[in-house]
């Protein structure tokens, strides 16, 4: 059923995009993440347990711009996204030292256990404040665009096969764009939903990307 919302909304939002096609502008996007889990450490006992740590992946889509309000602009796209995480396996022990008049001191060790790439399909949606026309140097236009945004996460494919197969992400960023055509992002996604089927957690991720404004 899910999957089938999916399919409706995205053709409610490209129809909705052909009714305003000479009001739109459009972009396109690739770019770098960092993700990992908002749950910091599972503790199984005292001795140990598991710590997660983030993970790379990257990230490309399209983007149209209404910009016809006065002082914001509403940004709508489709986006590839990969989120992942590594499994860090934590043991704690007792080390004793002769010079510090022979009493243990507790140590952690960290090793590497597994990692896990989860591939999602993101329908977004962004308010951007309009500041204007931005700065003048040396013939070059500098823009600066912060921006808040929502997206729903349909997910593809993940190499976990206790995650859920949906997400959804708020997010805040910002973009500088060069001579009305050269975008640079940055942004910070926080996921909303419990991805897992069993426990709690979140997607966290920090992207940065690249960008052509048409």
């Amino acid at each position: 059923m899910k999957k089938y919302l999916f399919l409706i909304i995205i053709l409610l939002v490209t129809s909705s995009l052909f009714c305003f096609i000479k009001e739109l502008d459009f972009t396109f996007s690739s770019g770098f993440t960092t993700s990992s889990i908002s749950g910091k450490t599972i503790k199984i006992s005292e001795r140990g347990g598991y710590k997660y740590r983030a993970d790379n992946g990257i990230q490309y889509g399209a983007s149209a711009i209404y910009k016809k309000f006065d002082s914001f602009d509403i940004e709508g796209g489709l986006r590839y996204i990969e989120k992942g995480y590594q499994i860090y396996s934590l043991h704690h022990y007792h080390h004793y030292h002769h010079r510090h008049h022979y009493r243990f001191h507790r140590r952690r060790h960290e090793m590497f256990y597994d990692e896990f790439k989860s591939s999602y399909l993101d329908l977004f949606v962004r308010i951007k404040p309009d500041f204007g026309d931005g700065l003048e140097m040396h013939d070059l236009n500098i823009k600066l665009k912060p921006f808040l945004g929502l997206a729903y996460s349909h997910l593809l494919n993940s190499e976990d096969e206790n995650i859920n197969d949906w997400d959804a992400t708020m997010s805040l960023g910002c973009e500088i764009i060069f001579s009305n055509r050269f975008i640079l992002g940055l942004e910070y996604n926080k996921g909303m939903t419990n991805i897992f089927y069993d426990g709690r957690a979140n997607t966290e991720s920090f992207s940065t990307t690249f960008g052509i404004l048409f």
